[in-house]
């Protein structure tokens, strides 16, 4: 884990997509926890549509691996055009994001769930 507590994650391919994640959970809680890379799971069904994940991550204990409940802040490119919600799987249940544009061409959000995936809908 950087000392500054952020770590770059690579993302799924997703056409004219960066999918790639900044995780900051602060310098403060970088000796204690630990993001890491984690599966990307399937696309869900949800709504009409198709959430199709493109990350994911988890923040970690780092001496326990367990989920860490602390909160922290996931910096990603813009939605791709047409896309407008972002979401999180939790518990295997979609879980709309909210999300701050920072410029630049970024957004972000800011959480405190351990490990979820995230993905774009519709």
């Amino acid at each position: 884990m950087n000392p500054d507590g952020k770590k770059k994650l690579k993302g799924k391919k997703i056409p004219n997509y960066d999918s790639d994640i900044e995780v900051d959970i602060g310098s403060e809680n970088a000796k204690k926890y630990e993001v890491i890379s984690k599966t990307i799971p399937e696309p869900t069904s949800y709504d009409g549509g198709t959430i199709t994940w493109f990350n994911a991550y988890g923040v970690v204990d780092s001496a326990t691996k367990a989920p860490a409940k602390i909160k922290y802040t996931v910096t990603l490119s813009e939605l791709p055009a047409g896309k407008k919600k972002l979401f999180a799987l939790v518990n295997n249940t979609p879980q709309e994001l909210e999300f701050k544009t920072t410029g630049s061409g970024k957004i972000e959000f800011t959480w405190d769930e351990g490990d979820p995936p995230i993905g774009i809908w519709p």
